[in-house]
Formats: C-alpha cells, structure tokens, sequence
C-alpha cells in the first residue's frame, strides 16, 4: 500500500513541477509537510492557507495620473444637487481640490499610486513653498493654511484609493 502511496505521490510532484516548474523531491514534500503542520498545532495546513489567503492584499497598480483623474470625476457628481436639495460638495470645493489634486499627480508622472510613500508626501508638501500664488487673497500656497487643505485633499484621494487596492 505504501508503495502505491508513494508512486501516487511522485506523480502528483510531476504535475506541479508541470505546471509551476518547480522541482520538489517526494522527500522535500514530506518533510515540509511534517514542519509546517508541527507548527500548526493541530490545525490543518488548508486552514492555515485559506487563512492566509484571507490576509493578503492583492494591489492593482494604476497610475497616479489615472487614479486622480478617476477619483476627480467620482467627486464632481457630488457638486450637482437632485431635486433641489444641497449638493453635498460645493462647486468652489470641488475646483480648488481638483486643482490640487492635479498639481500633486503631475509632481509624480509614471509612478503608480502604490509607489508613494512617506518621503514622496513630504517631498510635495515641502515644495509648494516654490510655486507662485494666483489668489486674490495674496496668500502664499506654501502657508500653513494652504498646506494643510493639500493635506486634506491628497488624504482623501489616497483613501479612496486604498479602499480600490490600489
């Protein structure tokens, strides 16, 4: 009966090797099987997988650029009111964020959103001391003010994008 066993298994080895072309021994197989369920604790290596499974994020890369412009025209259907109700963003709101949101995707042409980190954000913030203001208030776009609508503009962008895996 082992004999069969074995003979059952060695082919099932050659069909993985066909199928992922990874080479793994009837011995190798054994003895990850015996170290994984050691650490188990009784719990079966199918639940260990599925529960794995259930952990990681599949991210989908996409384009700062596309994603901004996505998110921009999700938002824009905000600024219209139905039936004579308020609309739930402003239309001023909403251009001034665009505007920032654009100005932050064209920092970072052909990165992928799931590409920016930390030091990209600060880098952004950082830098809007040398861009020159057009507003009539004569605020400097580098003002705290300023920055932290930024802030909020591009955490906003950057959790919608998240909630997309993106």
């Amino acid at each position: 009966g082992q004999v069969m066993d074995a003979l059952a298994a060695l082919e099932r080895l050659r069909g993985f090797y066909t199928a992922t072309g990874r080479k793994v021994s009837l011995l190798g197989a054994a003895s990850a099987f015996a170290e994984a369920s050691a650490k188990l604790h009784g719990k079966t290596l199918d639940d260990a997988v599925d529960g794995y499974l259930q952990t990681v994020a599949s991210v989908k890369r996409k384009d700062i650029n596309e994603a901004d412009e996505e998110f921009i025209a999700a938002e824009e259907s905000k600024t219209k009111s139905p039936d004579g109700q308020r609309a739930q963003l402003s239309s001023a709101y909403f251009y001034n964020r665009a505007i920032q949101l654009r100005r932050f995707a064209a920092t970072f042409p052909g990165h992928a959103v799931c590409d920016l980190g930390k030091t990209h954000l600060d880098t952004f913030i950082g830098a809007l001391d040398k861009i020159k203001s057009k507003s009539r208030n004569r605020r400097g776009i580098g003002s705290g003010k300023t920055r932290n609508g930024y802030r909020a503009s591009i955490k906003h962008f950057l959790q919608c994008a998240l909630r997309k895996d993106y």
